[in-house]
């Protein structure tokens, strides 16, 4: 897949899983764990092409702002990643993608 751990973007929930700077892996909590502007601020990274994928944590994450993630994804030909889990399978994930995350309930 990739020679070196891609640039990642998780979103859903509050974010406390990414406050352990990992490199290459970048939190954005959902608007109703207090990221409105987040979220807007990961739409405008995710058109700019910030990241190499995205997952998202859709058990935290509203139908809106999943689709509005999904579909900057789409346009801007990023994969998006719905994890269904919680944070055990985003981990899992994870680490599939060669990032190593430790802590966080999330």
């Amino acid at each position: 897949m990739h020679s070196h751990p891609p640039r990642v973007a998780v979103f859903g929930g509050d974010a406390r899983y990414c406050r352990n700077p990992v490199p290459k892996l970048k939190g954005y909590p959902s608007g109703k764990h207090g990221g409105r502007g987040r979220v807007r601020s990961l739409l405008r990274a995710i058109r700019s092409r910030a990241f190499d994928v995205v997952l998202v944590l859709v058990r935290w994450v509203g139908h809106a702002e999943h689709d509005a993630v999904r579909a900057a994804c789409l346009a801007a030909n990023v994969p998006c990643c719905a994890v269904a889990g919680g944070w055990s399978t985003a981990r899992r994930q994870l680490a599939r993608l060669g990032l190593t995350v430790t802590g966080g309930t999330r």
